[in-house]
């Protein structure tokens, strides 16, 4: 018997994690350059899921800016890139899962330490997403 069933490829724990994000170059399904201010929905070692006003084009790369809760002044600039695009229940949006490309080490350490702080706070559990595809 042959198992169609697609493989998880989540590699890293993710916890809810509902900030701002400025979006900067992402491109558009129709190739046009498109920048925006929108919400995360959740935040893992290896990329985030966020709630995008428009589809963007599976493969393209944009710059992500976000700040993690609590570590002041510490903002998180990353290349990022898209990995997979779904209609969210939220009319008129997309759910966005993109990855980290050639995240500093010491984003990489402080993105870690952050979500283990908050894993750590929730008794070890990581608050996954089971509505969301794995990236």
């Amino acid at each position: 018997m042959i198992d169609f069933k697609q493989p998880e490829r989540r590699q890293s724990s993710r916890i809810k994690f509902a900030e701002e994000v400025q979006v900067i170059n992402a491109s558009l399904e129709d190739g046009s350059a498109y920048s925006t201010l929108t919400k995360s929905v959740n935040l893992s070692e290896r990329g985030m899921l966020v709630l995008m006003p428009k589809r963007l084009q599976v493969s393209s790369k944009a710059i992500f800016i976000f700040r993690l809760p609590g570590i002041k002044g510490q903002k998180i600039t990353s290349e990022v890139k898209v990995v997979w695009v779904i209609p969210s229940e939220k009319d008129g949006f997309f759910n966005t899962g993109v990855t980290f490309n050639n995240l500093e080490p010491l984003k990489q350490t402080t993105i870690r330490t952050f979500l283990y702080g908050r894993m750590h706070m929730n008794y070890g559990k990581s608050n996954p997403d089971p509505n969301t595809p794995a990236q």
